[in-house]
């Protein structure tokens, strides 16, 4: 998994343009996201990280750099 993966599937989610996604994009303020987009999100992540991930610790995520660093501490097969 890298980070393009990640982006990837943060547009599908979201349902913006992998280009519009960068580090410090906001899940809330720059896509609109709603809590149900971020139980998605955790949902799919878990599928491909094939670990659960801390609902509690997801919930602090509020940019796509926070998801990545979050994603790190869960694999340690995440590339750059």
């Amino acid at each position: 998994m890298n980070k393009q993966d990640i982006i990837t599937l943060v547009s599908n989610v979201f349902g913006v343009e992998p280009e519009e996604i960068d580090v410090h994009s906001d899940f809330y303020e720059d896509f609109n996201g709603e809590s149900t987009d971020m139980v998605e999100l955790q949902l799919q992540l878990e599928d491909m990280l094939k670990t659960k991930i801390d609902r509690d610790q997801f919930m602090e995520v509020q940019t796509v750099g926070d998801l990545f660093e979050l994603i790190e501490e869960y694999s340690n097969e995440f590339i750059d």
